[in-house]
């Protein structure tokens, strides 16, 4: 039998946070720990990830790990509701933004939470407007994913299965290079990451 080592030392702000899903789901705190234990077993395939309510522990498990919380999470990804108002929200907004619960692991396990985090406090600290986007204050390594992007977005507008399917396609033709492809994305699945990227890093508006 596998043994699982647990760290006693554990963030106040995410005992804090985990407090706030246990409540909700009315569980006691080592109950929601649990069922987080159990969300990442199933990322790895340790337990059948398809069991009742994984979607919810899976999207858990990326706010805590990804984003060290849900309100960095709704923050980061420009969601409006706050507090009590997130939780019941939080499955819609994936939904809308990322299509799936599946892209939306897919999507951020292209990148470690490590790098994904000083990615995203990177990302935080440029002035985020309609002008800067202009004047290309993003790094010059993905200036060719971004541009590409940006001209699909400029012809076809935010009807992103269009502009996905048209920038996998230049990945493809080798008309758009790929880049950071760690995880040896389809060029769909790493169109839509880059979709993503680019609606998180203002390359267009919407």
């Amino acid at each position: 039998m596998a043994t699982i080592m647990i760290s006693t030392r554990i963030d106040e702000n995410l005992l804090a946070e985990i407090d706030t899903y246990a409540a909700a789901k009315d569980k006691t705190r080592t109950e929601m720990i649990g069922s987080l234990l159990l969300a990442g077993l199933a990322a790895q395939g340790g337990v059948n990830e398809r069991l009742p309510g994984w979607d919810a522990k899976e999207i858990a498990r990326v706010a805590v790990e990804y984003y060290r919380g849900l309100a960095a999470m709704f923050e980061a990804n420009n969601w409006p509701e706050r507090g009590a108002q997130m939780l019941p929200c939080v499955q819609r907004r994936v939904a809308e933004e990322y299509d799936s619960v599946e892209k939306f692991i897919d999507f951020h396990a292209a990148q470690k939470p490590e790098e994904f985090r000083m990615s995203l406090a990177k990302k935080q600290t440029i002035p985020h407007t309609a002008k800067d986007t202009e004047v290309e204050p993003w790094p010059t390594k993905t200036s060719g994913q971004r541009d590409f992007m940006r001209d699909l977005v400029k012809k076809h507008g935010l009807n992103k299965e269009v502009v996905c399917a048209n920038f996998a396609e230049a990945l493809q033709s080798g008309e758009v290079s790929w880049k950071n492809n760690t995880t040896n994305s389809t060029p769909e699945k790493y169109a839509d990451a880059v979709w993503h990227d680019g609606r998180m890093k203002g390359w267009f508006q919407g």
